[in-house]
């Protein structure tokens, strides 16, 4: 079971599951008890390859052999995500805000996880206020890769991925960037993280990708996320938003900047600012460069956006995915 543990933790699934059957025949030669019945349960949930609803199940069945602590949290946050892929979102979320709520002996990672849930359900429907306090919660809880309980691949590219979707939409396009970066080095093609883990982020990051005009980068995410997802067939909150992924980057394709060049972040913070009534000077103000410097990046935004106005600019910007409304 220590070996399976080792295993998850460095997003080698199928190592971990390899050393979960060694285990499980193991302790069939010997008296279970529900610890290691617990144990096993909640090994199996975390590697999550049978699909949403046996990882919710194997999950459900080791938070009540176990007495509240540290697992019982973790077990606890793996029901919550398995009930709102499977489209519970009213039961998920109360799992995922138990889980997110500081008790003696817990673990910040799995707090963190529960918080950059959380975030994901949040900027899912909508309510971006709310997406940003779960993001922001997660960061600050993440362990640093140096402490004694650092962080597990597989949970630390759940935060990763919400950080980059919040980043992105706000505007804080070299945040945005650099968390995107971080969880795509950590989450690699995919096939070492559970099923469900890894097209959820390939969707969330080409999601961010895509706010940061990065249409290529977000297309061969979109393209990995639908393969890995015959892996949970039975998540349907998974393949809603690989949907969205994909009318939203055909949009974009379709609208403009598909094969142009990026917008920089200087021409994504002005760009985010041109639906409101504000001046260039005014703008300006808010982003503390000249007005000069505001109609410079204005004018390269509209060129690569292929406009000629700030209305058109941002109803390019809404049809492509850059703007929201």
């Amino acid at each position: 079971m220590s070996a399976a543990a080792f295993h998850l933790g460095g997003g080698r699934r199928e190592e971990a599951e390899r050393w979960t059957a060694a285990a499980d025949a193991a302790a069939r030669r010997v008296a279970r008890g529900p610890g290691r019945t617990a144990s096993l349960a909640l090994l199996r949930a975390c590697a999550g390859s049978a699909g949403a609803a046996a990882m919710g199940a194997d999950a459900a069945r080791a938070a009540a052999l176990m007495s509240p602590g540290r697992w019982h949290a973790l077990a606890t946050l793996l029901q919550g995500i398995a009930r709102h892929l499977q489209g519970d979102r009213a039961a998920g979320r109360a799992l995922l805000e138990r889980a997110a709520r500081p008790q003696p002996g817990a673990v910040p990672l799995v707090l963190a996880a529960a918080h950059a849930q959380l975030a994901l359900m949040d900027a899912d429907g909508g309510d971006w206020d709310a997406a940003d306090a779960h993001a922001r919660a997660a960061r600050a809880t993440l362990p640093e890769p140096s402490d004694g309980d650092g962080p597990a691949v597989p949970l630390a590219v759940l935060v990763h991925t919400a950080s980059a979707v919040v980043s992105a939409h706000r505007g804080e396009a070299a945040d945005g960037r650099r968390a995107a970066a971080s969880g795509s080095a950590l989450l690699g093609d995919g096939g070492g993280l559970p099923p469900w883990l890894a097209v959820a982020a390939h969707v969330w990051i080409a999601r961010a990708e895509l706010r940061l005009s990065n249409a290529p980068a977000a297309r061969a995410l979109l393209a990995r996320a639908a393969r890995l997802l015959a892996g949970v067939p039975d998540a349907p909150v998974l393949g809603e938003w690989l949907h969205v992924g994909w009318e939203r980057t055909d949009a974009f394709a379709a609208g403009a900047t598909g094969e142009r060049p990026a917008l920089t972040n200087a021409e994504l913070r002005v760009l985010r600012f041109l639906p409101s009534h504000l001046t260039f000077r005014e703008i300006g103000d808010r982003l503390h460069v000249s007005a000069n410097t505001v109609k410079t990046q204005a004018l390269s935004a509209y060129r690569k956006l292929d406009v000629g106005s700030r209305s058109e600019a941002v109803a390019r910007g809404r049809a492509v995915g850059l703007l929201d409304g």
